[in-house]
C-alpha cells in the first residue's frame, strides 16, 4: 500500500478547506506533488477524524484527488439530455438518414447523365470530323475537357460501358494536334 502514490491537484476550490491541505506535503506545498496513501491515512488522522464535517470534506478531497489521477470525463447531464434528443427526434432522424441515402442515389444518376452526355457530344464531334467539318480551338478545347471527364467516370466506374468512344477520342486527339501543328483551326 505504501508503494502507490497519489498526484495532489492542489486541494480543492475552496480557500478555507482545511482537510485538502493536509493531503500536501508541508516541505512544498505546490501542485503536483506527490504523496504515498500512507502519509494521506497519517495526515487524515492528525485531526482526530471524529468530525462529520472534517471527514466528508476528506472523502471530497481525496475523491478529487483520484479523479485527477484518472480524469474520466463523465457527465450525466449531457448523457441524459443525449438519449432524451434522440428519444423525442427518433422518426427525424430517420427520414434525416433516408434523405441522406436518396441525396447519394440521385448524385449517382446525376453523375451518370452526364457521363452519357459527354459521350454524346464525343460521338457527335466525332461525327462532324469524320464529315470534314472544321472546329474552332475552342470548340477541340471543351470536346477535350469532355473525354477527360469521360474517361475519370469510366476508370471510377467500371461497369459503365465504354466501348464506342475509346477510337473516337484517339482520332479527335490526332485531328488536334493536326490542326495545332498547322494552325488549321476554323
Amino acid at each position: 500500500m505504501d508503494d502507490l502514490a497519489v498526484k495532489v491537484a492542489g486541494g480543492c476550490a475552496s480557500s478555507i478547506c482545511k482537510p485538502c491541505t493536509k493531503f500536501i506535503k508541508p516541505t512544498a506545498m505546490q501542485k503536483g506533488e506527490i504523496m504515498k496513501i500512507s502519509e494521506i491515512l497519517a495526515a487524515a488522522s492528525i485531526g482526530g477524524g471524529n468530525h462529520i464535517i472534517g471527514n466528508i470534506a476528506l472523502i471530497v478531497c481525496a475523491g478529487m484527488t483520484l479523479v485527477q489521477i484518472a480524469p474520466i470525463k463523465v457527465n450525466p447531464w449531457s448523457w441524459i439530455a443525449k438519449k432524451i434528443g434522440r428519444a423525442i427526434n427518433a422518426d427525424l432522424l430517420k427520414s434525416v438518414g433516408e434523405i441522406n441515402k436518396e441525396l447519394v442515389s440521385i448524385k449517382a444518376d446525376m453523375a451518370r447523365a452526364e457521363a452519357v452526355n459527354a459521350r454524346s457530344r464525343i460521338l457527335r464531334f466525332g461525327d462532324e470530323c469524320l464529315h470534314s467539318s472544321k472546329h474552332t480551338k475552342e470548340h477541340f478545347d471543351n470536346i477535350l475537357r469532355d473525354i477527360t471527364s469521360y474517361d475519370h467516370y469510366c476508370a471510377a466506374h467500371p461497369e459503365f460501358e465504354n466501348n464506342v468512344t475509346k477510337m473516337t477520342a484517339q482520332r479527335i486527339e490526332e485531328i488536334y494536334h493536326r490542326c495545332l501543328t498547322d494552325n488549321d483551326f476554323l
